[in-house]
């Protein structure tokens, strides 16, 4: 697991703001400082592939329509467009909107990788509709049926906040 703390001051205690999980074979080797510490990346670092402050809304454009075509292919980027695109109910109709997550809490975190890269953290928000026709209903399965008020009748929309964690390659260069 990899966890990232912050605090808002010196005084401030620290507090958990983003959550990884990856095989110990994954995590690359940081850059250290002449401290032995971690390189923090900046969010606009233009020397990464994707700068830390562009990823959630390149994503999230990745995910709506496909561009841009920045994020290698797993269950989170093109098997997530793949299932929304596949994704057929008699009677039923989907839609997915997808937002980026960008300030404040949601600010992206980096630490620079020996490959001149970084491993980022990101967040963004997804929505996801389901309507159903005339007589039907959508079904509700036991983790959102115990977040539910009331009674699902033809609408159910579900809203979710998600965290990504990437290795963003350095800039190509001459790109």
């Amino acid at each position: 697991w990899l966890v990232v703390f912050v605090r808002t001051g010196p005084d401030a205690l620290w507090e958990a703001a983003y959550l990884g999980v990856l095989p110990a074979s994954q995590v690359p080797e940081f850059a250290l400082d002449g401290d032995g510490l971690a390189t923090p990346v900046k969010p606009q670092d233009d020397e990464l592939a994707v700068a830390p402050a562009d990823l959630s809304a390149s994503y999230t454009g990745y995910l709506q329509n496909g561009s841009p075509d920045v994020f290698t292919p797993s269950t989170s980027t093109s098997g997530w467009r793949e299932t929304r695109r596949t994704t057929r109910r008699a009677g039923f109709s989907y839609q997915y909107i997808d937002q980026p997550l960008t300030g404040g809490t949601f600010a992206p975190l980096g630490l620079r990788t020996e490959d001149g890269g970084a491993l980022v953290f990101f967040n963004s928000k997804h929505f996801e509709r389901q309507v159903a026709a005339k007589g039907l209903r959508p079904e509700v399965n036991p983790d959102v049926k115990a977040l539910l008020t009331g009674e699902v009748n033809s609408t159910l929309t579900k809203e979710r906040v998600s965290s990504q964690l990437v290795h963003v390659p350095p800039r190509a260069a001459g790109a």
